[in-house]
């Protein structure tokens, strides 16, 4: 679906770098404004911000492997290498980048695969 888009003749797909600044503001402001309102999720029976429910995801990536999108699909983590880079982005965007927390991302990929921490 997104390749048939991106390949469409209608849309041009931008380099960032090349994008002026000005219209990155007002994309980030659109984002911004599209988090705050609300959408119904069938998966749960309730309504929530969209910013709440994106994280609710991530966090359910982390925790369990997989999280529900709104309409009941499920997406899956199931390799390693997968969940520790989203363990290092939401770490690098909870408190700076993952090069101040190389330990933490360490001990935790150790403790999901099961290993206990102090004897590897």
């Amino acid at each position: 679906m997104l390749g048939d888009l991106v390949e469409s003749p209608e849309v041009e797909v931008l380099d960032p770098s090349q994008v002026a600044s000005p219209t990155r503001r007002k994309i980030a402001e659109a984002l911004g404004a599209m988090a705050e309102r609300e959408i119904y999720s069938s998966a749960t029976g309730k309504k929530v911000p969209y910013l709440e429910y994106m994280a609710q995801m991530v966090w359910d990536l982390i925790t369990s492997g997989q999280a529900i999108f709104t309409d009941g699909n499920t997406i899956m983590i199931t390799e390693s290498d997968e969940w520790l880079r989203l363990v290092k982005f939401v770490s690098s965007h909870l408190d700076g980048p993952v090069g101040t927390m190389p330990e933490m991302a360490l001990n935790l990929y150790k403790v999901y695969m099961g290993f206990d921490p102090d004897k590897v």
